[in-house]
């Protein structure tokens, strides 16, 4: 099963999270900088919006992220 880091949950519909979650294990945010990047090693997809600047020191922690979305 996909594990899905949605760090910007604010807003998010229940109809979207309740997709999401027949095929994933979803844990919500908020995440500040700092809880992301310990966080995101166990994620296979993160969810943003603009609040995250997704750069190289993020994405050295993310063994194994496959994709990012941005919901915006």
């Amino acid at each position: 099963m996909l594990k899905i880091l949605n760090a910007e949950p604010d807003d998010y519909s229940e109809e979207a999270r309740a997709v999401l979650s027949t095929f994933a294990k979803i844990e919500n945010g908020p995440f500040s900088r700092d809880k992301l990047k310990s966080a995101i090693k166990n994620y296979d997809v993160l969810i943003t919006r603009l609040g995250h600047k997704i750069d190289e020191e993020i994405l050295q922690k993310a063994p194994q992220l496959k994709v990012i979305v941005t919901a915006t």
